[in-house]
């Protein structure tokens, strides 16, 4: 269920408040003229709740992401930048060091929302783009998944390039909680994948005004450095919030500071660091890459909260529910180099264990050595040289 409180002033009796709840089967669908909002933090046209968000749209349009359960913002709103980075080519923040207050999203208005049971849509438009903001909840879990739908309304072609699924704003004394805030990074390594890295903001370099980190993917292998999914825990309060990259290719994400707050900027590919760019015709529609969102009081809480949003993406499978053991010769075997004279020599022995799949894992597609294999990604055909039989036929 999710809540939207809407305050109307009136000439009459004052203001008069009233809240909706929305259940599965109810759709509300409200447009920006028809309400008046104003309350003691100051006056704004409408506040939207979901779930734990809440967005303020303000006298002059613009949509603002104030607070959820990890941060609020709702009583210093001034200067708080939108919920996403946007730019197009050739606008007057495209290649600055920092992400944050890019004018393509700056210009963007709001028009309406949608509400359903689980979902959240707010409609916002420019001169020359309309946005989609779409938010994704799920009944046993506060993990909120963000995607925007960019589409080119300016009657000709534009061209993208930076287009971040969700952006939030914390800490109200950014310098001096420097060491109070702690983000958990997962490292990947050859043999030794997902280790994690906890270090303080200050130690990873953001300790004044004008400091970013970085973190992003380039090319078609999303984990190849990092795991794309970090953790920022604030030991002051012993609140954990973590967020996930759905991404297969190139991912990226920033912290830094900027009007006295923290800013994370989470999205995909953009052009300063990938070279990236998207050309779309007129009503063509570009989609970010989805980021999920969930908060909690402890690590283990929030991998709880992320664990079952996963397991609502998972198909359901046969084999999910038979669970049968799998041998993989990789580890300790074959390693990069397997060959059919071994899994044959092999396979029935693997077989009496119990084991109902033999896994032939990484080389089977190259004809080259180990060292050299790697560079030959993309060559998904079985290798003559060490099947000269075939895969099938073992």
């Amino acid at each position: 269920m999710a809540r939207i409180t809407f305050s109307f002033p009136t000439v009459l009796s004052g203001v008069v408040e009233f809240e909706v709840d929305c259940h599965k089967e109810t759709t509300l669908y409200m447009t920006f003229d028809e309400i008046q909002v104003t309350d003691e933090y100051g006056v704004y046209k409408m506040e939207i709740q979901f779930q734990k968000l809440i967005f303020h749209v303000t006298e002059d349009r613009r949509v603002l992401l104030v607070k959820n359960q990890f941060f609020d913002n709702s009583l210093r709103i001034e200067n708080l930048d939108t919920f996403f980075g946007l730019e197009l080519a050739g606008g007057p923040t495209v290649g600055m060091v920092s992400q944050t207050g890019t004018e393509g999203s700056n210009k963007l208005r709001y028009v309406s929302h949608t509400l359903e049971h689980n979902t959240l849509s707010i409609l916002q438009r420019s001169e020359q783009l309309e946005v989609l903001s779409c938010f994704e909840g799920y009944d046993d879990t506060n993990t909120i998944r963000v995607t925007q739908e960019i589409k080119n309304i300016s009657g000709e072609t534009i061209c993208l390039e930076l287009a971040n699924t969700i952006a939030l704003h914390f800490s109200d004394d950014p310098v001096g909680n420097k060491r109070n805030w702690y983000l958990h990074r997962f490292t990947n390594a050859r043999y030794a994948e997902s280790l994690p890295i906890v270090q303080s903001f200050y130690d990873i370099g953001i300790a004044c005004a004008n400091s970013i980190y970085h973190c992003y993917n380039i090319g078609h292998q999303s984990t190849r450095d990092y795991i794309p999914q970090a953790i920022i825990e604030n030991r002051e309060t012993g609140e954990f919030m973590m967020f996930q990259m759905e991404s297969f290719f190139d991912w990226y994400y920033e912290i830094g500071i900027s009007e006295n707050r923290y800013y994370l900027q989470i999205g995909g590919p953009n052009a300063q660091y990938h070279a990236w760019n998207k050309r779309l015709s007129s009503g063509e529609v570009y989609r970010t890459i989805s980021v999920a969102l969930c908060c909690g009081n402890s690590l283990n809480h929030v991998l709880a909260e992320i664990t079952k949003y996963r397991r609502h993406l998972k198909a359901d499978h046969f084999v999910d529910k038979e669970l049968p053991v799998i041998f993989n010769e990789y580890m300790h075997l074959a390693w990069d180099d397997p060959y059919a004279e071994r899994t044959e020599m092999l396979a029935p022995y693997i077989a009496k264990t119990g084991c109902k799949y033999y896994v032939v894992d990484c080389g089977w597609h190259s004809d080259v050595s180990s060292d050299e294999m790697y560079r030959n990604f993309g060559t998904w055909y079985e290798s003559k040289r060490r099947f000269p039989k075939g895969l099938r036929t073992i």
